[in-house]
């Protein structure tokens, strides 16, 4: 059973997924409450609300305007004494039984339901996905001591791109990502596990030693750019190609010929086998060869 004294009105009007709620008049708009269900205005703009569906799951909606009724042109009101009028957009619903959120709409409240304050419990699970693994990553900015969590299948399964001006954090960003898999990894049921996940990082500008080196979190091997060696013998055609820039037309087909006959000899080939190879071929056929850069 849901405390009144956090219900704040009741659905006027319903437009797909947004919906008009007429406001009750003992909610103070303008006064912060300071209690467990929330640390801010009773009502404002991206704060989460809920009301329940005719099969009790709950609906939830995110604030998105808040005005006077005196503003609304239509008579939707004239049975809710009310001075103020908010919008919502639905979000998710919550089935209470499962345990259980699920993004997207797909049932819909009624007419003159009512609207309630989303609670501590609610919210968590709003930044919670139903996932094997929970990274924590941050704090809601509705409320700082809310954790925000991601899939770490989807948030590194794939390709992620964190975007800034310099000096707003994308370093710090990427290392706090990756201290999290050591540091803030949770099962399902919010305990902490522990994983060894092997991950590289191109460090161009020596940005990441330090936030890596407490003793015993992690292993780490440290390549000098000097010692780094590509055996580029396990380049495909395709990208010696792209390496050294050769031609469609003559030089490419020239190159690969080169090169396949350079592996049939020696899998792994030296580098600087590969311009007398050409020239043999370009003898060996008469060809005119546009010069191949291979600096």
């Amino acid at each position: 059973m849901i405390d009144n004294q956090f219900k704040i009105g009741k659905i006027v009007r319903i437009e797909g997924i947004r919906v008009s709620i007429a406001i009750d008049n003992d909610i103070q708009v303008n006064k912060i409450e300071l209690n467990s269900i929330i640390k801010d205005y009773s009502l404002s703009i991206q704060k989460y609300v809920y009301t329940f569906l005719p099969n009790q799951k709950r609906i939830i909606g995110r604030i998105t305007k808040v005005y006077e009724r005196s503003f609304e042109s239509e008579d939707l009101f004239k049975n809710h004494n009310s001075n103020y009028v908010a919008e919502a957009t639905l979000t998710a619903i919550y089935d209470d039984y499962q345990n259980k959120l699920d993004k997207g709409i797909n049932t819909f409240p009624i007419i003159d339901s009512e609207i309630f304050v989303l609670t501590q419990d609610l919210y968590k699970c709003f930044y919670r996905p139903n996932s094997e693994y929970n990274l924590e990553i941050g704090n809601s900015f509705v409320d700082e001591n809310l954790p925000i969590y991601a899939n770490p299948d989807v948030l590194l399964g794939k390709h992620l791109g964190i975007f800034g001006n310099t000096g707003t954090g994308k370093s710090c960003t990427v290392a706090s990502v990756i201290q999290g898999l050591k540091r803030r990894l949770l099962d399902k049921d919010l305990h902490n596990i522990e994983v060894k996940p092997k991950i590289i990082i191109f460090d161009a500008n020596d940005e990441y030693r330090e936030a890596f080196a407490k003793e015993g979190e992690f292993d780490v091997n440290y390549i000098a750019k000097e010692n780094l060696k590509l055996p580029h013998y396990h380049l495909s055609i395709s990208e010696y190609i792209k390496l050294f820039g050769a031609s469609q037309g003559v030089q490419a087909p020239v190159l690969k010929e080169a090169i396949t006959k350079l592996k049939a000899a020696n899998e792994e080939f030296s580098i600087s086998e590969i311009p007398d190879a050409i020239v043999e071929i370009v003898v060996e056929k008469s060809l005119v060869l546009p010069i191949l850069c291979t600096d």
